[in-house]
């Protein structure tokens, strides 16, 4: 377990604008309170500035999709399909196949549970892993980046 669960946020300075190279564990907003106007580097296809700046980065050994229909196009069974989801259940995946990130539907603790949900859904017998983005806010922003990443080389 840790306090925060995403990684560090990574700024450059060396320019007039400070730049988010990594989305991480202090939200941009906060950011933006105390620095003002910020821009947020796009993705890197190669010779990163940072590390986790890459296209791919943070994937489970399970390919991983934030495209709900994608068990659907692949004729993949229910049973073979896992779930890592904001705070509910999804209904039709057995809920042993799923993590939930939080109950409360709390960004900061779905944050600290990423990383545990996705460790634990990939040690499971299953064809792809269906994640759901969370609410685009404060910690939400560093969560979703993590998963477009984890889920660049599947989603199709």
């Amino acid at each position: 377990p840790c306090q925060v669960g995403v990684e560090s946020t990574i700024l450059d300075f060396s320019g007039e604008t400070p730049i988010v190279l990594r989305k991480g564990g202090l939200p941009i907003e906060k950011l933006e309170a105390q620095l003002g106007n910020l821009r947020v580097a796009e993705k890197s296809s190669s010779n990163p500035k940072a590390p986790g700046m890459l296209e791919s980065h943070y994937a489970p050994r399970i390919p991983l999709s934030l495209n709900a229909e994608y068990a659907l196009r692949h004729n993949i069974p229910a049973k073979q399909t896992a779930a890592l989801r904001f705070s509910a259940f999804l209904p039709n995946v057995p809920e042993a196949n799923q993590f939930v990130l939080s109950a409360k539907a709390d960004l900061e603790e779905a944050a600290r549970n990423l990383f545990k949900g996705l460790r634990v859904l990939e040690t499971g017998n299953f064809d792809v892993i269906l994640a759901e983005k969370v609410p685009d806010r404060g910690l939400g922003k560093a969560i979703n980046d993590r998963l477009a990443r984890a889920a660049a080389a599947t989603d199709n």
